[in-house]
């Protein structure tokens, strides 16, 4: 028997089977469904996306660039006009940065959620297409990833 915090990946076939209680031809259809209701379809979950503005407004609602808004606003009542354009260039500069960083992973998750296919032909004794989103393969244990079909380089 092997370790049981031995990585996925360094695991021969026969030991992933045990460990998923799966056999070569994949779980029997009432394990499918009890995974499948116990983890969900499988599917990337959208969640409630943000608008753009709301987005800038929380970069600007950061402390940090009250606090520099407000120096800029007391350079420009003191005669610091050039002062207080330095230090609005830096909250521009750092919203846009902020905004930026903000707005990537969820284009990210969108894009590969786009790519995802939504259906795949499947060969058992004939062929038919089937939902992914039904395909049991998700593995709660350590957020790893398994699949319910044969293993590869398996003889079924």
């Amino acid at each position: 028997m092997t370790d049981p915090a031995s990585p996925w990946h360094t695991l021969q076939a026969k030991d992933v089977l045990g460990r998923l209680q799966a056999t070569p031809q994949g779980f029997s259809t009432p394990e499918a469904q009890t995974r499948l209701r116990e983890t969900g379809p499988n599917r990337i979950e959208r969640g409630a996306r943000r608008p753009w503005f709301r987005i800038l407004l929380h970069q600007l609602a950061d402390p940090i660039v009250n606090v520099l808004l407000a120096a800029a606003l007391l350079a420009i009542l003191i005669g610091k006009v050039a002062d207080s354009f330095v230090v609005l260039a830096v909250v521009v500069l750092n919203t846009a940065i902020g905004f930026i960083q903000e707005m990537r992973p969820s284009q990210a998750i969108e894009a590969l959620r786009r790519m995802v296919p939504q259906s795949a032909t499947v060969a058992l004794a004939r062929f038919f297409v089937i939902s992914l989103e039904k395909w049991v393969w998700r593995l709660q244990q350590a957020g790893k990833t398994s699949w319910d079909g044969p293993i590869p380089g398996t003889r079924t």
